[in-house]
């Protein structure tokens, strides 16, 4: 078991009025969902603004694609290394951003202390059949998450981005405006 801390990441949406980032897309117009754990083939890749406002160094996108500022996405990918993919964007009126893929997704959540629904068959979206469907508290399992893991999404329910303690320090040091680090609880 790891004695490591982990958070889930996520966009700090309260506060003042700030900007919003709309879906991915390409220069041929096309939107863009990022799978969870496979590499993204496009370099053309367009963010909307849709919500104008002040912009941040750490925002997630409609579909919570991860943007960031490029100093940041420096720091992320040197600690995560291999386990990120950094896309360069363009964002009207705004430069240096980047979208940091998390390419690792871990089978980490603790089904025993955790609460949550699965996908049937019989559900809206058969095609998440297994996943889960709603995740009411999320403990996260650190026999399944090995030390060099640093950022990851949870297998089965990808909309959670988790880092290490360690990813915590270099984004706060790099300067991430627009983050939230939520403790995980550890089994």
């Amino acid at each position: 078991m790891t004695t490591t801390r982990y958070f889930e990441l996520r966009d700090e949406m309260r506060g003042p009025a700030r900007w919003h980032l709309g879906m991915l897309q390409t220069s041929d117009g096309a939107e863009h969902w990022l799978r969870a754990g496979q590499l993204f083939d496009r370099e053309d890749v367009i963010v909307p603004v849709h919500h104008p406002g002040p912009s941040m160094d750490f925002t997630m996108t409609t579909f919570g694609a991860v943007v960031v500022r490029d100093h940041l996405a420096q720091a992320i990918l040197a600690v995560a290394g291999t386990d990120v993919q950094v896309i360069p964007v363009h964002i009207k009126g705004h430069f240096g951003y980047s979208v940091v893929h998390p390419l690792s997704v871990l089978p980490c959540l603790d089904e025993h202390l955790s609460r949550f629904k699965l996908w049937t068959v019989d559900s809206a979206r058969p095609d998440k059949a297994g996943d889960y469907r709603d995740v009411e508290v999320f403990v996260l399992n650190g026999a399944k998450v090995s030390a060099d893991a640093h950022i990851f999404r949870v297998k089965g329910y990808t909309i959670l981005l988790i880092v290490s303690e360690t990813m915590k320090q270099a984004m706060e040091a790099a300067g991430c405006h627009g983050a939230v680090f939520v403790p995980v609880e550890l089994s």
